[in-house]
């Protein structure tokens, strides 16, 4: 009893710590993406470079704290939910390697985008495929 009362403890923690991560992550991501789509004005093109770079790094934040999510929701509560629908391969693969390829070639390197036109659609969930696929990107690759 004492373990599983340890657990449910980690559990709610982990819970309350990834709710809370949220609030500070959604601010700074509108914020970003308000610099990038102008609507504080223009940027310079120094400051431009730092705002993608930014948004990149959001995005890749953004799937650790759905990550986090779903391992307390598998581990602790024991009830992930996963709703997988037909999802168009590549328009996901297409996006998963764009939202990476500033971080890429900011690095020195250089990133062709080349996706089959015939890949067939999978069975996946929508939400949490492009988020694994960017993260095993992320793994192999940045």
């Amino acid at each position: 009893k004492a373990e599983r009362d340890a657990t449910t403890r980690r559990g709610r923690m982990l819970s309350f710590i990834a709710h809370e991560l949220n609030t500070p992550l959604t601010a700074v991501n509108m914020t970003v993406l308000n610099f990038v789509s102008g609507v504080f004005g223009a940027l310079g093109r120094e400051q431009e470079g730092w705002m993608l770079m930014m948004k990149e790094q959001l995005i890749r934040f953004n799937a650790l704290a759905g990550e986090l999510r779903d391992f307390i929701h598998l581990e602790f509560q024991k009830d992930l939910k996963i709703r997988p629908e037909e999802v168009d391969l590549k328009t996901v693969v297409q996006s998963v390697l764009s939202q990476s390829e500033g971080t890429v070639t900011r690095s020195g390197a250089r990133m062709d985008i080349d996706v089959p036109a015939d890949l067939p659609p999978v069975l996946a969930d929508p939400d949490r495929f492009p988020r694994i696929l960017g993260s095993m990107l992320a793994q192999d690759v940045l």
